[in-house]
């Protein structure tokens, strides 16, 4: 397969369909005028000129290629978000060295997949360009076409690397119209005379109905088809973004994988501007009363889905969505995917130096992920006198473990802490709800370094409070989700084992999904864990 500069030279044949310099051709792309701003044309976003240095072949029928079909895909970069109007690009005509009456051009806008061409995003054609024009200038002794394919409607593309693949399909002439075997012949010309008159059918190439310029034509192209092959114009760096020394465009014959080649591809874009209006201001987790949020990846994310998000006003419902977004970063301590709620029953100490408690969860997303935070519930009380005590002070302990595949804590994952800033926790926050009709309830919300965490892992989350001075302590609530079944190891602490196992589970929610399947092992239950108000008198 050849790859890299095409180089052949143009043959000396004349053919009767060759495009004047001053003639452009409309194609049904064509989506009129009114996309871009008023008073002129939208800015370029992306522009790398013409170089007239060389070209690669890019061609679903590439006559004198080594092996066909040969394409290829230019890689571009958007610095600020962007809506794409229009895509301008240049090329030349092997073979004959003319253009055919109209070109069968498919464009594929594309993805980044470390520095290839990944999934497409749109695909365009095949179809004609919306404009084609000879330019005056040559490449290889070969005149230079310039195209432009209008977008109806705009791509709206995100700040970012992205790839557009273009080639065209130059087999077969358009006098071959009887048979289609790349020969103008006999099948040719009685189909002519068979569909005389006729208006629209394949042997009509003027759109009059088949005529005398239909029958000059066959005579007048007698023989086989010309030799052709698109090549796409090599290009300067990209002036308006800056991007330099990228040099890099990707080539594939048919089937096989993209090959990074060491040339950039003449490339122009014109943008109506941002699409997104992003970012905005105020908080996108929260509604903010203006229009988009201060997070630009967020504010896509959610404008993509609700336009008046950024249209209008960043609403509750904009919040609501922001929550369930990956790329918003916002912590829902409240959706049952990835929470075990409170259910105000109970509660068990863990202040680290009396008790300490872990509780098993199986990670439930579709591909690995981290965690970088979480939130749980708890009290402080007094259990010599039963009353609350508190809030704070906090010095908060998170350890995550691997099951040991037995039903226990296993290997520590991470550990971090409040008091050595490596657990950011926001000041508690009293839910208005009570344990037992007394103890005020607490939500805690904190953020730390990324855990990596697999789809189906069997994970342990150890939450203390080694702040609190006896005789307050903290206890971690109890909750009505999850496996029936935890850790509360004691009286001190000396690690967990079989006789620690509870039939209760914890309050507490992480930032990614919890309660997939199959379920932690376990370990047979054991009585006797410390609750809330034990030796002492609970109060209505």
């Amino acid at each position: 397969m050849r790859r890299g500069i095409a180089i052949a030279v143009a043959s000396a044949a004349v053919v009767t369909c060759a495009i004047p310099a001053s003639r452009t051709v409309q194609s049904s792309w064509d989506p009129g005028v009114g996309d871009g701003p008023a008073g002129g044309p939208p800015p370029a976003c992306v522009d790398q000129p013409p170089d007239r240095a060389g070209s690669l072949f890019s061609d679903l029928d590439c006559d004198g290629c080594t092996s066909s079909p040969h394409v290829v895909a230019e890689n571009f970069t958007l610095a600020t978000d962007e809506s794409i109007d229009e895509i301008r690009f240049w090329g030349v005509y092997f073979g004959d060295g003319v253009a055919p009456p109209a070109d069968r051009f498919t464009v594929i806008l594309r993805d980044d997949a470390g520095g290839l061409p990944g999934t497409a995003i749109r695909t365009i054609g095949p179809a004609p360009a919306t404009t084609r024009t000879i330019t005056g200038n040559q490449v290889a002794g070969l005149d230079e076409h310039e195209y432009t394919i209008d977008l109806d409607p705009n791509q709206d593309l995100a700040a970012a690397t992205y790839w557009v693949e273009i080639y065209n399909d130059t087999g077969g002439c358009p006098w071959d119209c009887g048979d289609g075997n790349d020969d103008v012949g006999i099948g040719d010309f009685l189909a002519v005379l068979g569909t005389w008159g006729q208006v629209g059918a394949a042997c009509d190439l003027d759109g009059g109905g088949v005529g005398i310029t239909e029958f000059l034509k066959i005579i007048g192209n007698w023989g086989p088809c010309p030799d052709k092959a698109w090549a796409w114009e090599t290009g300067t760096l990209d002036v308006v973004n800056g991007v330099a020394g990228s040099a890099t465009s990707a080539s594939r014959g048919g089937a096989e994988a993209w090959q990074a080649d060491s040339a950039d591809l003449a490339l122009s874009m014109t943008c109506s501007g941002n699409p997104f209006g992003c970012p905005g201001e105020g908080d996108c987790c929260e509604d903010n009363g203006s229009a988009g949020c201060d997070d630009a990846e967020c504010c896509r994310a959610v404008c993509a889905i609700i336009p008046l998000c950024c249209e209008v006003t960043w609403a509750s419902v904009c919040a609501d969505l922001a929550l369930e977004q990956s790329a918003c970063g916002c912590f829902d301590c409240e959706s049952p995917a990835k929470c075990q709620s409170s259910d105000l029953s109970n509660a068990f100490i863990a202040d680290g130096t009396t008790w300490i408690a872990a509780d098993d969860v199986v990670i439930d997303e579709p591909a690995a992920t981290s965690v970088t935070s979480l939130c749980w519930r708890g009290i402080y009380f007094d259990n010599t006198i039963s009353d609350n005590c508190g809030p704070g002070p906090d010095d908060f302990r998170l350890r995550y473990y691997q099951d040991d595949g037995t039903g226990l804590p296993g290997a520590l994952l991470a550990e971090y802490r409040q008091s050595m800033s490596t657990l950011i926790v926001s000041p508690p926050s009293a839910t208005g709800q009570q344990i037992g009709n007394f103890a005020t309830e607490y939500q805690h919300t904190a953020e730390h370094a990324a855990l990596p965490v697999s789809p189906g892992q069997c994970l342990w989350v150890e939450v203390t409070n080694l702040g609190p001075a006896a005789p307050c302590m903290w206890f971690w609530n109890v909750s009505g989700d999850g496996d029936g079944y935890s850790m509360h190891d004691g009286t001190p602490p000396d690690g967990y084992d079989a006789t620690d196992a509870r039939d209760s589970d914890y309050s507490f929610c992480l930032d990614v999904g919890i309660g997939g399947t199959p379920p932690c092992p376990q370990q047979p239950l054991s009585p006797g864990a410390v609750r809330l108000g034990e030796g002492a008198v609970d109060r209505p």
